[in-house]
């Protein structure tokens, strides 16, 4: 079965992440995946530097207007817990990335305003 739709860009964020939390061992929670929409959506100047404190103040705002009101502390906490959850990684000098799984589908509906995703399920057979 193939299902196209049409979104725009937080859209595509938003449906993206809530598809591959159905697919993960510990769950993101709705602020989690607000959270993440938001730090995906920054603008591109904060490519490298996604997370640093400017981009965390930006995100508050972001959540503000949300009417979510968050500090950077908060946010920091926050994306502690989204780590630990496997949605995000540390580079050797300890800096927060998203993983791929995360970040190379947005970055190719960016780039080419489409993003194809193909499941298979198999049978499982557990044993009791």
């Amino acid at each position: 079965m193939k299902i196209k739709t049409r979104v725009t860009l937080p859209g595509f964020i938003d449906r993206y992440l809530q598809y591959i939390n159905l697919f993960t061992k510990e769950r993101l929670n709705e602020k989690d995946i607000e959270l993440m929409k938001h730090f995906l959506l920054l603008p591109d100047k904060f490519e490298h530097a996604r997370f640093s404190l400017p981009a965390k103040r930006l995100v508050a705002q972001y959540c503000t207007e949300d009417g979510w009101k968050q500090n950077s502390t908060v946010i920091t906490n926050r994306l502690y817990s989204i780590h630990k959850k496997g949605f995000l990684t540390r580079d050797e000098d300890g800096v927060l990335y998203f993983k791929d799984f995360v970040i190379n589908p947005i970055n190719e509906f960016k780039k080419n305003k489409k993003f194809e995703l193909n499941v298979e399920f198999e049978e499982y057979k557990a044993n009791i």
